[in-house]
């Protein structure tokens, strides 16, 4: 981790006339609709040390027909995992909306960690870091997802967005917060506490 700064890209689209709702998930590794709207980190740079690669890079598109943004973000995973970014970018969203930030604030300091550090105890917990096991047999794992879960896309318009927060708190709420709570709501109601045999 060095102390070089975080590398932010703007671009304009003007062939998209709105964001599509099938962009949200990426079922196939080898074939992502996303890349023009991520700088990624790069990754094998990262293992041998690099000082120079950045562990997180920021892309904002802006689409010209339909006036939307769209903030694209690649993050090393060394930083934190999904819960961190999403706490990362909460902050950012909070802020940007002239919010105060929820606590904890996140903290980006170098820490080193020595050897006689580690708590071996830990190590049958997380098997996922210990047996990685060969890339094909991890592309596969990564794929298998398509099995079990099946994909949703619900648009929301700016106005159903700005009144699902007014419902959830108005201005003590980002929009990105009350989406998030309406979601597990109805996923609460409507899968998970009738046993749907598909959660």
């Amino acid at each position: 981790m060095s102390d070089n700064p975080i590398p932010v890209s703007y671009t304009e689209n003007t062939d998209l006339s709105a964001w599509p709702v099938n962009l949200n998930i990426v079922s196939e590794l080898h074939q992502n609709p996303l890349v023009p709207f991520i700088d990624g980190v790069d990754v094998v740079k990262l293992i041998p040390g690099s000082q120079y690669e950045p562990l997180i890079r920021l892309r904002l598109t802006r689409l010209v027909q339909s006036g939307e943004w769209v903030l694209g973000v690649s993050w090393a995973h060394l930083l934190g995992d999904a819960a961190a970014l999403l706490n990362f970018l909460s902050t950012i969203s909070r802020i940007y909306q002239h919010l105060k930030p929820f606590e904890p604030m996140p903290v980006f300091e170098r820490r080193l960690w020595l050897e006689e550090e580690i708590d071996q105890s830990f190590l049958p917990l997380m098997k996922h870091l210990t047996y990685a096991g060969p890339l094909q047999e991890m592309f596969q794992h990564f794929g298998s997802w398509k099995d079990t879960y099946e994909q949703l896309s619900i648009r929301f318009s700016g106005e159903q967005l700005a009144k699902l927060r007014e419902l959830a708190g108005g201005n003590e709420v980002t929009i990105q917060d009350s989406l998030s709570a309406y979601i597990i709501l109805t996923l609460n109601t409507h899968c998970y506490l009738n046993d749907d045999k598909r959660r």
